[in-house]
Order: C-alpha cells, then sequence, then structure tokens
C-alpha cells in the first residue's frame, strides 16, 4: 500500500492465479493463469483509459482481442481467433448493459432439458460482425443491435449429412456428435430436441439443443450429456454448415418444414 492505495504488483491464489499491477490504487495491468500455469487472459490500461484485452488457447494462442472500459464494459472492435491463429470473426461492442446473453442449464431429471436464463452483459455485440472461414474468406455478415442477433434459416427438420473436411489434414481429428455405426444426417425438432438420423432415415439417440444468442451457432448436449460448442457458418431452407473444432459438416435437407 502506498498512502492508503494500491501499489504495485499484487497476487492473488485461488482456483486461478491472478497478478493485478496498480498505480495508485487503479489497475494498470492484470493477467490470469489456469492451474496448470498457462497464461489464460492478460490486459494492459491504455492512455485512452481502456483495458486491451487477451484471452488465449491452452496453446498459448491469441482467442479474443476486445476493449474493456475502467468499469468493465466492453467497448470498440473486437476479434476472436481459432486455435491455430486464423481469424473467425470481428466486430464491435457498445459499452451499455445488454440483456442478451443466454445461458442454457441441463435439468439433473430427465429428460434433461435445457433451462433458459436470460442474463446482463456488460456491453453487447451492436452493428455488422462479419464471419471468416478457415481459408479467411467471408461467409457471413451478422447485424447485433444491443447484443441481439437472430439467424433467418431454420434448422427444424431432418438433415443429410453431404462430406466432411478436416482442415487440421489429421484424420484423427474427426467428430461427430452422435456416435452410431450408419450414421447419415441429424434431426432437431421445434421443442429444442436433438438426434441421428441412421441410413435408414430412422432418429434415435435423442439430445437437447439451443440458440445461442450471439449469432454464432449452437449449444448442444448428446445423448452422453455432453456438451458441445457448435460454430455456425450457414443456415438456410437447403443447406447446413457448421464447424466442430477442425472439421466442417455439411448437410442437405431431407424434409421441409412448415
Amino acid at each position: 500500500m502506498l498512502n492508503g492505495k494500491k501499489e504495485g504488483e499484487w497476487i492473488y491464489n485461488g482456483y486461478a492465479k491472478r497478478v493485478l499491477t496498480y498505480n495508485a490504487g487503479i489497475e494498470v495491468a492484470a493477467k490470469e493463469y489456469d492451474k496448470a500455469g498457462n497464461l489464460r487472459a492478460e490486459s494492459v490500461l491504455g492512455t485512452d483509459s481502456l483495458y486491451a484485452e487477451k484471452q488465449f488457447y491452452s496453446n498459448g494462442k491469441v482467442e479474443i482481442e476486445q476493449f474493456l472500459t475502467l468499469d468493465g464494459y466492453l467497448t470498440g472492435h473486437a476479434i476472436r481467433y481459432d486455435s491455430l491463429g486464423r481469424k473467425l470473426a470481428e466486430g464491435n461492442h457498445i459499452p451499455e448493459s445488454c440483456f442478451s446473453d443466454t445461458v442454457y442449464i441441463e435439468s439433473q431429471e430427465p429428460p434433461h432439458d435445457l433451462k433458459m436464463t436470460v442474463i446482463e452483459e456488460l456491453g453487447g455485440k451492436h452493428g455488422p460482425w462479419i464471419y471468416y472461414n478457415f481459408e479467411g474468406s467471408i461467409i457471413d455478415t451478422i447485424n447485433f443491435d444491443h447484443g441481439s442477433a437472430t439467424w433467418t434459416g431454420n434448422i427444424v427438420g431432418k438433415w443429410r449429412l453431404k462430406m466432411t473436411v478436416n482442415t487440421s489434414g489429421n484424420s484423427a481429428d474427426e467428430k461427430f456428435l452422435m456416435h452410431i455405426p450408419d450414421f447419415s444426417g441429424y434431426e432437431f425438432t421445434a421443442d429444442g430436441r436433438m438426434g441421428a438420423i441412421n441410413q435408414k432415415d430412422q432418429t434415435s439417440n435423442w439430445g437437447t439443443f439451443a440458440w445461442e444468442t450471439d449469432g454464432q451457432g449452437l449449444f448442444v448436449f448428446d445423448n452422453t450429456r455432453t456438451a458441445h460448442n457448435i460454430f455456425l457458418f450457414t443456415l438456410n431452407d437447403l443447406d447446413l454448415k457448421f464447424a466442430i473444432g477442425n472439421q466442417i459438416f455439411y448437410f442437405e435437407r431431407m424434409n421441409m418444414v412448415k
């Protein structure tokens, strides 16, 4: 302490180690580490009175670059990358309270439905956000209004798998949400359930799904109660395209739902 105010480096040890640097009681820098000692996030206070923050993957690659106000609100331009350093999305935040973020909690009792809770977000996406594929080409632009965005496509119905593309070149990275011997696609229902379709067009292995309100994808619990965050590239009347990690899945609609 100096003159009754925090000064210099302060270290907080808990579930995650945090190292904060103060100048006359004002936090001017921060670093956060995971339990293994890997740097997970760092921020530095700039001359514009904004914190420039970076969040990192476990491999050390930058996941998010963004700015925060002194009050902790997201503001200004932000960029999101994948674990190999390729740009996935970019756009702006508005430094206001936005009731737009949604948390889905799985019920402990069967049928383990997802319960939705809306929470306050300190700064939400605002204006156009641009999304890229792994080759760096623009694949979509989504307009946000104080954190809210909606997809024009309707995912409800049956989707047949056309092909998969592995962007890492490692076949061991291939993943499916549900493992059945004769998998051919997925079915999504209007009441938030999903299932795997076999080659006889029969659906089984039911799980649950819900939209992410930031417009980036789906939040899914499969039949093993494993959570999956799916990055949604394309959704329209005929085509569905999403990615899980380095694997891209291409689907075509099997039936139209009115």
